[in-house]
């Protein structure tokens, strides 16, 4: 049996395959220059040089600074009490406020202080008077007893009278001092300057009966100290006392941060705080 054979006009011929040949070529031709334009129009264009900002050195002091968490807490802190038996009489402050040293702030029943304290002055000048009475007849006895007009136990009595004289004087002095004492007491005052917080008693109660009564408490604005948890880095503290340094920088330097986050001066905080727990 004969193999099929394709018709003539399936089959290519030589001229066939040539022009196909040609073609190709004509079409790569035609693509290349399309390639190349293409790359021409996306030309690479560089970025702009990075803006450097260029600094002046300067030469100056820099304060070396430590920075930890802490707390400030003042180097004086007195509770004012009452150191006489009495009724309040006035309060001479705003509770929170700032006084300075010297200042009065309670005032207790001084009328009746400074009477027990002329009645001690009177009795020291009685005692005084009867002094000078035993020295002179003691005098006078004396010169008697050198003429022996009177007896010698007569002297002795003088002598004895003179001698209790002059310590009834010294008991009377002891008391004024006393008396005197007991009547500046009346007047509590700031022993230094500081922050006086709220009053704990009011005008008109008995205060000093039993025991000296706490009026209030003041604490000194400067100096105050810096208590801060030292410890080694990235560990534990070394130890749990807290370590205080003493600051004796002004107030007006002494800044600390209010509840709020505002930057406060340190005496403007405390007495902040000494009126809020006043109206707690």
């Amino acid at each position: 049996m004969k193999p099929s054979r394709s018709p003539a006009w399936v089959r290519p011929n030589g001229s066939a395959k040539r022009t196909a040949r040609a073609a190709c070529g004509l079409s790569f031709a035609v693509s290349a220059p399309l390639v190349l334009a293409a790359c021409e129009q996306n030309s690479f264009v560089a970025p702009p040089p990075p803006k450097v900002d260029v600094g002046v050195p300067v030469q100056r002091a820099v304060t070396r600074y430590l920075e930890a968490t802490g707390n400030t807490a003042p180097i004086k802190s007195v509770d004012l009490v009452a150191r006489v038996q009495g009724v309040l009489q006035s309060i001479n402050y705003q509770d929170g406020a700032f006084v300075k040293q010297g200042t009065t702030l309670f005032t207790i029943e001084p009328d009746t202080y400074k009477l027990k304290l002329e009645q001690a002055e009177a009795a020291e000048a009685g005692a005084q008077a009867s002094l000078k009475q035993a020295e002179a007849d003691y005098k006078r006895q004396a010169d008697l007893v050198q003429k022996q007009a009177v007896s010698q136990a007569t002297l002795d009595t003088s002598t004895s009278s003179r001698d209790n004289a002059q310590a009834n004087l010294q008991q009377a002095q002891a008391n004024t001092k006393i008396a005197a004492v007991n009547y500046g007491y009346t007047n509590v005052v700031a022993p230094f300057d500081g922050i006086v917080s709220a009053h704990l008693v009011s005008v008109g109660e008995l205060v000093g009966a039993a025991s000296p009564t706490q009026l209030a408490t003041i604490v000194q604005l400067d100096p105050t100290g810096d208590c801060n948890d030292f410890g080694k880095p990235g560990g534990r503290p070394a130890s749990r006392q807290m370590v205080c340094q003493r600051s004796y920088r002004s107030q007006s330097r002494r800044r600390t941060s209010g509840p709020n986050g505002e930057v406060m001066n340190y005496a403007t905080s405390a007495a902040s705080r000494t009126a809020a727990s006043a109206n707690a």
